[in-house]
């Protein structure tokens, strides 16, 4: 047969041949039982979703580190060239060195545009991520049975107005403040506001009729009677009450010590000459090598800087100094007898360290660290308004104290002390120079007039000390606390009723306001009066728990939510009212970490996703990466990299 036709040709053609490789391979899976062709496939496809979703999921898990970091994800340059291409990239090449998943989808030969590295991806997951958490803090809200809204605003660094919202709500045991969004303001009049704050409830679900209060600060935008935020939302939710924050409230009365009196005016000012000629970068260096002289085994000590927007930035300063004063006179000293330029402002300071001075630092560290105190607590998501009323009333009453005091220990307590800092520094203990009055010629010339002629005196023995500069300034902190803490109304009071340790617990008539804004059953709540005694008796000798406080309290009213569940509403409605807005300045403290200068482009959309990411933090950790890979894979279609 002709070698070169027929059946002869197309055994020796590579079709035929081909065939044959492939009908022997068959046989030999079938003979094996290793499955089939389709099974391979199957089993192939499988790994390769593997590979992909574990691929993403380490992609999910690098831009979740850095948000929760606060770090930035993106670099100025990100081509390959590049030598730092950014914190996300050069994380996920870190990642490559040990993984071999990541170092191929990474690798040159993959496809360029299924590395799911761009910036358009991370948004995506950060939407995706941020969804997720508030979609759980929004089941832990629904599932409260109150909540209360904190809102405040500041301007970032690209001078953007963002208004932050938080919920507080109380669930099993426990008081959480939940940061639920930034919004960039255009407008920040109180329409405006209210519909943010009323269009971000809607958009997380949760139902705006169940906000018990609503704390802001003192600006007239929010808190606004005829026009402001509040009266918009008690408008639209009648038991919504407004409460002004306590820590602004008592930061004012700090301020308005230091503005309105004059010797304190003139105290804190010297104390911010010190601290501004100090900060120069020459002699903040011969301040830091004389403490390390003095005291080489402690740290320095930094002055601070008198702020009046910061809570406790004066008793800080106050403090501060107080502990290297003897170090800032040797500066001083040193700095007056030499030839620099500064000697002349060095001398002016040092003249002024007299011993009226060191009185003044004296009182103020010890007066404005029973303001601290009080600050640090209701700055707490624990502090709640029943004992933040305890410690105003306090506070009042320890003012009085001093004031009508007939023996005056805590003034002869500071005047020992200042006699004591003085002969320790050899500051001379007399009188203050008399003033140098204005020649009568010269006083038609005068456009205002000394209005506080007792402040101006002249200081010349420890009655003077006592009457014109200790009690006025008792004087003023009592007034000050009484004009700006007894107008809280008549339901924020109520609280009061509901700590154990306050002589009206469970008075009926102190209740009664509260119950009837929130329209309790007053004939059950009656009823439930009567009995609750002695059931917290019997309690407290069962559990050997004492109940102490409002938590305790309703701790126990959880047990018998059946048999006291007007008083359980009422306690739980009590500690969901905040105290404070201090939850909002923590907030700001993530958007300054956040919105750099270098990263003042950022979108409104990815400042939020992020700020969501790093406020809350526990929330973040808590989320499965395979659900999140899970709605990254549903949010799109016909993907590069098969992720089911």
């Amino acid at each position: 047969m002709d070698q070169t036709s027929g059946l002869k040709l197309h055994n020796s053609s590579s079709d035929h041949k081909s065939c044959m490789i492939k009908w022997s391979s068959f046989k030999q899976i079938k003979a094996s039982g290793e499955g089939s062709v389709a099974g391979q496939l199957s089993e192939a496809h499988l790994n390769l979703v593997k590979e992909n979703r574990l691929y993403v999921s380490i992609v999910v898990d690098v831009i979740l580190y850095t948000a929760m970091q606060c770090i930035a994800q993106r670099g100025s340059k990100e081509n390959s060239a590049s030598s730092n291409r950014g914190n996300f990239l050069e994380l996920l090449s870190l990642f490559a060195k040990y993984n071999d998943v990541v170092k191929k989808k990474l690798n040159e030969e993959g496809h360029k545009n299924s590395k799911y590295t761009s910036p358009k991806i991370q948004n995506e997951i950060l939407f995706i991520i941020s969804r997720m958490m508030l979609e759980k803090i929004s089941t832990e809200i629904n599932k409260a049975s109150c909540f209360a809204v904190i809102c405040d605003e500041t301007k970032d660094i690209s001078k953007t107005e963002q208004v932050s919202v938080l919920l507080r709500y109380y669930l099993d045991g426990t008081a959480y403040e939940r940061f639920i969004g930034f919004h960039a303001a255009q407008d920040l009049n109180a329409n405006s506001l209210f519909s943010y704050i009323k269009n971000l409830l809607q958009r997380c679900s949760v139902d705006i009729k169940r906000c018990v209060a609503q704390t802001y600060d003192g600006a007239n935008v929010m808190s606004g009677r005829v026009g402001g935020v509040q009266k918009l939302f008690t408008d639209e939710v009648e038991q919504a009450i407004y409460v002004h924050c306590y820590s602004h409230r008592l930061n004012l009365v700090v301020v308005d010590i230091c503005r309105n009196l004059t010797t304190a005016n003139l105290f804190f000012g010297l104390i911010e000459n010190l601290y501004v000629f100090v900060s120069g970068s020459a002699i903040h260096a011969q301040f830091i090598n004389i403490q390390k002289e003095l005291r080489p085994n402690k740290k320095p000590i930094e002055l601070k800087k008198i702020c009046y927007t910061r809570w406790t930035a004066q008793v800080f300063a106050c403090l501060s100094l107080k502990k290297v004063f003897s170090e800032l006179l040797i500066l001083l000293n040193k700095l007056s007898v030499s030839k620099s330029a500064r000697s002349a402002e060095a001398l002016g300071l040092l003249h002024q360290l007299d011993y009226t001075f060191i009185f003044n630092l004296c009182m103020y560290s010890q007066l404005l660290s029973i303001f601290k105190n009080a600050s640090d607590y209701l700055q707490k998501v624990t502090s709640n308004l029943s004992e933040a009323n305890i410690l105003i009333t306090s506070i009042y009453d320890t003012i009085m104290k001093m004031r009508t005091d007939d023996k005056n220990e805590t003034f002869m307590e500071i005047f020992s002390e200042t006699e004591k800092i003085c002969a320790d520094n050899n500051i001379p203990i007399e009188a203050t120079a008399r003033r140098r009055k204005m020649p009568k010629k010269y006083m038609s010339y005068l456009v205002t007039e000394e209005l506080n002629n007792l402040e101006r005196s002249e200081i010349f023995n420890r009655e003077d000390y006592l009457h014109k500069i200790f009690y006025p300034v008792l004087d003023f902190i009592t007034n000050e606390l009484q004009n700006r803490f007894e107008k809280n109304s008549p339901i924020v009071n109520t609280c009061d009723a509901l700590h154990p340790e306050n002589p009206s617990f469970l008075n009926y008539d102190k209740l009664l306001p509260m119950a009837q804004h929130y329209h309790s059953e007053l004939e059950i709540l009656q009823a439930e009066l009567k009995i609750i005694p002695n059931t917290i008796k019997q309690y407290q000798i069962k559990t050997k728990v004492n109940i102490k406080n409002i938590m305790d309290f309703i701790d126990m009213l959880q047990k018998y939510d059946l048999v006291f569940p007007e008083i359980l509403k009422l306690g739980v409605i009590g500690v969901t009212i905040p105290v404070s807005s201090a939850a909002c300045e923590r907030t700001f403290s993530c958007l300054r970490r956040l919105k750099t200068y270098l990263r003042n482009k950022m979108s409104d959309e990815r400042l939020v996703h992020l700020a969501i990411i790093n406020i809350e933090p526990e929330t973040a950790k808590s989320l499965d990466t395979s659900k999140i890979v899970d709605e990254f894979d549903a949010a799109h279609k016909n993907r590069r990299i098969i992720l089911h």
